[in-house]
C-alpha cells in the first residue's frame, strides 16, 4: 500500500501537461452556486482547500457564462 500511496504522489504528465501527481478531484455539482449562477465565496474556499490540499487536478463542476445555461 505504501508503495502505490508514493506511486501515486509522483508528478505525472499527460500530453503537453504536467501535475504535481496522479491525484485528480473529478467534477460534481456542489450546490454553492449563488443565486445568479455566480461562484460564492463558499465555494471560492471549497476549491482553495482542495488546491492547499495538493489535489493535482481539479476538474471544477457546471459554470455557465449566460444566465441562459443555467440548469437549476
Amino acid at each position: 500500500m505504501e508503495k502505490t500511496l508514493l506511486m501515486l504522489m509522483k508528478p505525472i504528465t499527460i500530453g503537453n501537461s504536467r501535475f504535481r501527481n496522479s491525484i485528480i478531484r473529478s467534477a460534481t455539482h456542489e450546490g454553492l452556486a449563488d443565486i445568479n449562477g455566480a461562484p460564492s465565496n463558499e465555494l471560492t474556499e471549497f476549491y482553495k482547500r482542495l488546491a492547499y490540499g495538493k489535489v493535482g487536478a481539479i476538474i471544477t463542476g457546471e459554470a455557465c457564462v449566460h444566465v441562459s445555461g443555467k440548469s437549476s
